[in-house]
């Protein structure tokens, strides 16, 4: 029986207005996910990716590419707030002046959180 949990992110991104130094980027702040037990893994999961860097509460994250859906452990980087930053390498999928707080593109994948409990 699979019991894996997801909790979807796409809504509440905020835009990151980049500069000379760093582009802009996609960012979503998210608490950590309530009922973790001593085991279980949280995985980092985008469906149909772009070209992308990410980072997680400032570490960066392996970046991902179009050719396969998106996978990364990040149990142990969690903390009681996060912050995932994505970066599009293509600036097709850059922000531009979207609103405060919305739906990340659906250009650049749908992003959620797999929680699969110990011993799966």
């Amino acid at each position: 029986m699979n019991r894996v949990h997801a909790i979807h992110l796409g809504n509440a991104w905020e835009v990151e207005p980049g500069d000379e130094a760093r582009p802009a980027a996609w960012i979503r702040r998210f608490g950590l996910p309530t009922g973790l037990a001593a085991g279980d893994a949280v995985w980092l999961v985008i469906d149909a990716p772009v070209a992308c860097g990410l980072a997680l509460n400032g570490e960066p994250l392996p970046g991902s590419g179009p050719e396969a859906d998106y996978r990364v452990e990040v149990t142990a980087r969690l903390r009681g707030r996060n912050l995932l930053v994505v970066v599009p390498r293509d600036a097709a999928h850059a922000p531009r002046d979207p609103p405060p707080r919305g739906p990340l593109p659906a250009t650049l994948g749908r992003v959620r959180l797999e929680i699969v409990p110990a011993g799966e």
